[in-house]
């Protein structure tokens, strides 16, 4: 299945149960029907954020996340391929 890197520019103020909220749904997504797999979150210390997942396509990704409440820009979603 194909991988996506997406970036987040800036996440929202949460909460430590927010962030634990977010992980439970993010998890519940990767076990439903939802055509997303594999969620690896990284967050960097000024804020911002990048998920690799794998989906059929970007648009899967972008439904993904909106289901969460995180709306997603085009252009901050690509197609990626592990070299080694």
């Amino acid at each position: 299945m194909p991988k996506f890197l997406d970036y987040h520019p800036t996440l929202p103020l949460m909460t430590p149960d927010a962030v634990n909220a977010m992980l439970d749904q993010i998890g519940s997504i990767s076990t439903s029907n939802s055509e997303v797999t594999q969620w690896n979150i990284y967050v960097g210390m000024t804020g911002q954020a990048w998920c690799i997942c794998e989906a059929p396509d970007s648009q899967s990704v972008f439904e993904a996340h909106m289901v969460m409440g995180f709306l997603q820009r085009e252009e901050n979603v690509v197609e990626v391929n592990q070299l080694a």
